[in-house]
């Protein structure tokens, strides 16, 4: 049986009820092609044990249950954390190993950080920034000094040991839609042209000992090996936005070096803007959101009736929700199909929002429902 995974998901309540579209959309993918889901939380990269005044154990649960009341609670759905004593364990032993292949190597380099940690970088990349555009939420340059955005302080530069590790270049990365195979291959391209650095200087986080010497390492780096981890040896698709990219073709490439015969593709999802009517959805979090949905049928519609596959953006018109409600008031038990596992490749021709809303007119209409119609049913309603 195939997998489908999440990148690693930082669990909050606190932020837009959007940031649930993700596990909403990798749910009606595994649906569509009858593969277990595993829902990856990051909660290792959490500033602190206690977030939003809940511990990280408490958050993992909340949004487990956020992602239960959402109908995403099949009897083939998992949720998993990198933050885990089991997982923190696999991933510094897999370091280790690395390190002893001679994969991760020590080397000194001219660094540059900020006074919080959140910059940290070699010198030599400055030259090449586009400060208006590239990592725009960690850098700025201020009356011709560069500063970090988060604290606001000049940059500090300095010979540090760092430990890095060269990804290979991975060609004919699956992706889905084709839209973005030439930015995948782009981001492919440059991880490969540059060793990653794994080692962190100036950030706080969990320490571990490498070559006789307390080091922390990069949070990202840690969870990369969240794959062997949950024992994927076969065929695995990967759901991720645009702004997770990067790090969903890190994946592949850590992945490729250490797991060649797991055969990994990408499913990316549009960005999701909301254009507020008559019914004010913006900044509504998660509980607000399903409150105001009355229902799980009606929230997963909402959902996923922004998925597109031709556009990188997808707009949430919340005029559209009184008529989704109405629709889905409709739903029947019995109009489902169920003609085994569907190819990934032909998803984008039955689950679009413009076969969803047919689906629905059908259904306020009382027609009957054609095969497709009952199998895309089958995927958004839980």
């Amino acid at each position: 049986m195939d997998h489908v995974l999440t990148l690693p998901l930082t669990p909050s309540e606190k932020k837009s009820f959007l940031i649930f579209f993700t596990p909403l959309f990798a749910d009606i993918i595994s649906k569509a092609v009858l593969a277990k889901l595993t829902i990856m939380l990051n909660t290792a990269g959490l500033k602190s044990e206690f977030v939003d005044n809940i511990t990280a154990d408490e958050q993992v649960s909340g949004y487990g249950d956020y992602c239960r009341r959402l109908g995403i609670n099949n009897s083939t759905t998992s949720f998993a954390n990198d933050g885990t004593k089991s997982f923190q364990d696999f991933s510094e032993k897999m370091i280790q190993e690395l390190f002893t292949d001679g994969l991760i190597r020590e080397k000194t380099e001219e660094m540059t950080w900020c006074n919080c940690g959140r910059v940290e970088l070699p010198s030599c990349f400055l030259d090449s920034l586009d400060y208006g555009i590239w990592r725009k939420s960690l850098l700025c340059k201020k009356d011709g000094t560069v500063k970090c955005s988060i604290c606001g302080q000049p940059l500090s530069s300095g010979k540090e040991k760092i430990y890095t590790i060269n990804f290979p270049e991975v060609r004919q990365i699956e992706v889905l839609p084709p839209i973005y195979t030439d930015r995948v291959n782009d981001l492919a391209v440059r991880i490969a042209k540059h060793p990653t650095i794994i080692s962190r200087r100036h950030r706080t986080g969990k320490k571990m000992v490498l070559n006789g010497e307390e080091i922390v390492v990069d949070t990202d780096f840690r969870w990369m090996s969240y794959l062997g981890y949950l024992g994927i040896d076969k065929n695995c698709h990967i759901v991720t936005g645009l702004s997770t990219l990067n790090q969903a073709v890190k994946v592949v490439a850590f992945n490729r070096l250490i797991y060649p015969n797991t055969r990994v593709s990408l499913v990316v999802h549009p960005t999701i803007k909301i254009k507020d009517g008559g019914q004010k959805l913006s900044g509504l979090r998660i509980n607000d959101f399903l409150s105001l949905c009355d229902s799980a049928d009606v929230a997963r519609i909402i959902l996923a009736g922004c998925i597109q596959w031709r556009h990188s953006e997808s707009i949430l018109n919340s005029d559209e929700m009184d008529l989704i409600s109405k629709s889905a008031s409709h739903v029947k038990n019995e109009n489902w199909a169920d003609d085994g596992p569907l190819s990934v490749d032909k998803l984008p021709n039955l689950i679009n929002r413009q076969k969803i809303f047919e689906w629905l007119k059908c259904l306020r209409n009382h027609s009957s429902l054609t095969k497709q119609q009952m199998i895309l049913q089958r995927t958004i309603c839980h």
